[in-house]
């Protein structure tokens, strides 16, 4: 593990500015500190403005490096136009227009932050800025931070393309997809062997599906469309282990009526089988949203009730599946 890496894991750890100076000094022999106040940029939403630095590159390119403490909490969702505005007020102002970008910090009294790249393009005669949803990452203890770490932590920063390329959504992408697949590939296998099938193309159907349907459980939830809570997910299978660990019943029993009831279901009825801990949860049912979105998620996640397959899937999703119990329904 690099140097640099080892010392954003000590900010999520524990936040502090001056380590932010360590790591950019690791990341680039031609970062200057320069540390001073912004007192001047602060408002009502943004106070303890710090320029923490630059990175002088070689030819006429330089980064701006600063810090603020948002005077709200963090999350992964809200704030990132208002800090996106704050950074580009920051660069546009005469002092800072000889910056080629600014890498920006805004933290909280949690310790969360969010990193951002901001940046102008000429195009033609107008200048236009980069889009603020795709060069910015969210970091907090919560969470693993994976690619963050991989993208910030390991990336080059010896010139300005290195620093957009850890930015990169492509990258992002391609990284998803590669850890995807690991994952994927090994949940077939353990399907097959558990159920000792020798067709893989049914295996791949259904763990395909059955990992799409889990995906898209996380994106409602992260929504709050899931008994508007963001740990929806986490906290339904923390109480399923509290309360049946070892039964190995998750699928059959909990995700089971979430999957083909709850989401088929109007807003706010209370699903559960007869018997199913499904109904230890209803003071917080699915509430699904009526929208074209919705309606096309759910023709994939509806299934026909009569058929039994027998396929049983060791899934390796990390938020929540170990086994899916033999007598599962087949995921269409």
């Amino acid at each position: 593990m690099s140097d640099a890496k080892r010392i954003l894991e000590s900010i999520i750890d524990e936040y502090s500015i001056e380590k932010f100076g360590r790591f950019f000094r690791e990341k680039s022999h031609q970062f200057a500190p320069r540390q001073e106040t912004y007192s001047r940029y602060e408002d009502d939403n943004f106070t303890n403005g710090i320029k923490v630095g630059e990175i002088n590159f070689s030819g006429i390119d330089s980064l701006l490096i600063c810090v603020f403490e948002a005077t709200r909490a963090l999350s992964e969702r809200a704030g990132k136009k208002a800090q996106y505005d704050k950074a580009k007020s920051i660069l546009k102002s005469t002092e800072n227009q000889k910056y080629s970008a600014g890498i920006f910090i805004f933290y909280d009294q949690t310790g969360n932050f969010r990193f951002s790249l901001v940046y102008p393009e000429s195009i033609g005669t107008r200048r236009q800025w980069n889009n603020f949803r795709r060069f910015t990452y969210f970091v907090g203890r919560e969470f693993t931070n994976k690619t963050f770490l991989q993208q910030i932590g390991d990336k080059e920063f010896t010139k300005l393309d290195d620093v957009k390329a850890a930015f990169s959504i492509t990258a992002v992408t391609d990284l998803f997809y590669d850890e995807f697949f690991k994952i994927y590939d090994r949940i077939v296998q353990e399907t097959k062997k558990v159920n000792n099938i020798t067709n893989e193309e049914k295996a791949r159907d259904f763990v395909l599906l059955f990992t799409i349907r889990t995906i898209f459980l996380g994106f409602i939830q992260k929504k709050k469309w899931l008994g508007d809570n963001e740990k929806f997910i986490q906290i339904f299978y923390q109480e399923y282990k509290d309360k049946l660990v070892g039964k190995n019943e998750f699928y059959s029993r909990w995700l089971s009526p979430l999957f083909f009831e709850a989401l088929n279901s109007p807003q706010g009825r209370k699903v559960a089988k007869k018997g199913s801990p499904v109904e230890v949860h209803r003071s917080a049912p699915a509430s699904w949203p009526d929208s074209r979105l919705s309606r096309r998620w759910l023709l994939l996640l509806r299934t026909e009730s009569g058929q039994q397959q027998g396929v049983c899937c060791p899934c390796a999703t990390r938020v929540m599946v170990t086994r899916l119990p033999t007598g599962c329904q087949q995921l269409r």
